[in-house]
């Protein structure tokens, strides 16, 4: 985030702070009223995603694993996704084209050596996949209304 100095600052943490527990809470609280757990990932998922990237001050400082905070809760946003969804919600309508950008964009890290860029590249589309895969499903168990 070394552009964001010429963007200009960004919110003060006492206006920062509390709007953020606030979405945190708004969160939560309508995560809690959907019956399928795929529908709360969902909402916790594309949620969470404003609100780590608002407090950017935080969520881009490393962690003690090496990762900044904001990638490290894309990994487990990753894992617990899938980890929840049913194994039959898995659509090859979704996941297949995806697969050939995937498969270029590790052919190409790989011949680049660009390793931190292939991961987070490889992260961006299992994430994009993720959410797909939760929101088909969601809307299975949900219905459009």
């Amino acid at each position: 985030m070394e552009s964001a100095q010429y963007l200009g600052r960004g919110m003060p943490i006492f206006v920062l702070l509390p709007m953020v527990l606030l979405g945190i809470v708004a969160i939560f609280r309508l995560s809690r009223e959907l019956p399928s757990p795929a529908g709360r990932m969902l909402v916790i998922t594309i949620g969470m995603r404003p609100l780590l990237s608002a407090a950017w001050v935080f969520t881009f400082r490393p962690s003690p694993i090496g990762l900044s905070w904001n990638a490290l809760s894309s990994i487990v946003f990753l894992v617990v996704g899938f980890m929840v969804l049913r194994r039959r919600s898995i659509s090859p309508m979704i996941v297949l084209p995806i697969l050939p950008l995937l498969v270029v964009g590790v052919l190409s890290g790989t011949l680049n050596h660009a390793l931190p860029d292939l991961a987070t590249y490889v992260t961006k589309l299992g994430y994009l996949i993720v959410v797909a895969l939760l929101a088909i499903e969601a809307l299975e168990i949900h219905g459009e209304g």
